[in-house]
């Protein structure tokens, strides 16, 4: 294995892919949160939008937690399919990446996970192809979010979800947009 500083355009743009995807993916699964938790908008936006990924999880998961209605077991079914794609995600961006040299179109990672007191490593052999699947998936899943509109409970998220053209800012105080040097005037 030799380490690979100037990554091949295809690996950088498959990694950018599942990145950009996932968050779109996170942002819209935010936002089933603020609506099963029946949260102000303002609310969600100060509290939910701000979590890690799989906080807004644990959130979710706790609405459908040992409940048979056909809404939990909805929400409990977003639930794992999100779980899934967020692991598969974690897999690919935090890894370390190398180019294979056996095979020219594949590469090698080393995926480290667990938690901070337990973690490990493995080491797998991929292409670009794979790693593009998981983004493909994000946009599986979000496309999947129209199972919502089949119950007339969850129906009404799709309302609450339309993002709004600008939002409030929290304190009078204005904030300084910091200059771009780079720019001539």
């Amino acid at each position: 294995m030799q380490r690979n500083p100037l990554w091949p355009y295809e690996l950088a743009e498959a990694l950018g892919s599942i990145a950009i995807s996932f968050a779109n993916y996170e942002f819209v699964f935010a936002h089933l949160v603020g609506f099963a938790e029946n949260l102000d908008k303002e609310i969600l936006y100060k509290e939910v939008l701000t979590l890690s990924p799989s906080e807004k999880l644990k959130r979710l998961r706790l609405k459908s937690a040992g409940k048979t209605d056909e809404v939990s077991k909805l929400y409990s079914a977003l639930c794992d399919r999100f779980e899934v794609i967020l692991e598969e995600r974690n897999r690919y961006i935090h890894a370390y990446w190398y180019r294979s040299q056996e095979r020219s179109g594949e590469f090698v990672f080393v995926d480290i996970h667990g938690r901070k007191d337990k973690l490990s490593k493995e080491t797998h052999t991929c292409t670009v192809r794979d790693v593009m699947v998981v983004s493909t998936a994000c946009h599986v899943q979000l496309n999947n979010l129209q199972a919502l509109r089949s119950c007339t409970e969850t129906a009404p998220f799709f309302a609450y979800y339309l993002p709004p053209d600008a939002l409030p800012i929290s304190s009078g105080v204005l904030r300084k947009v910091p200059h771009d040097h780079r720019k001539q005037s």
